[in-house]
């Protein structure tokens, strides 16, 4: 994590040189400034968003289903663009959902033990499920094949 506008800045001018791959996650908690510096990118000309491709990553305690799609829909708005053309998740395996919270904690449950908290009763296949659909609807890659697993 960055402090203050560091990320915008760096984003900004990062863009201005010529680079086209931006790759974020929840876990960074960067999208918002990095939705700005695309943001003026596109209003001062230097980029259109078609010319950038645009990653972000799902992090583990994001897999449930009821989860996915507002976690998405949340990073599309702090990354101010209506789709992602990646989609990734950060992990093969689900954690626990501690629920939302601006913590940063939150990022990282554990059990009593302290050992992160997977929950292997958690289906991915229904993880996948509503990625392919916000692939389908374009807030995410051109093709299922662009969400990845």
């Amino acid at each position: 994590m960055s402090r203050g506008d560091e990320v915008e800045k760096a984003v900004y001018f990062a863009l201005q040189l010529g680079y086209r791959h931006i790759d974020t996650a929840d876990l960074y908690v960067n999208h918002e400034r990095v939705g700005k510096a695309l943001k003026r990118a596109i209003d001062d000309g230097i980029i259109e968003r078609s010319e950038v491709f645009l990653v972000s990553k799902l992090w583990p305690t994001d897999y449930r289903a009821d989860v996915v799609r507002p976690r998405v829909d949340k990073m599309l708005s702090d990354l101010q663009v209506d789709y992602l053309d990646q989609l990734l998740l950060h992990m093969p395996e689900a954690w626990d959902y501690p629920g939302e919270s601006d913590d940063y904690s939150r990022f990282f449950p554990t059990t009593p033990e302290g050992l992160p908290a997977v929950n292997a009763s958690h289906d991915l296949v229904d993880t996948w499920r509503v990625l392919e659909g916000l692939c389908e609807e374009g807030k995410a890659g051109e093709h299922e094949s662009s969400c990845t697993l």
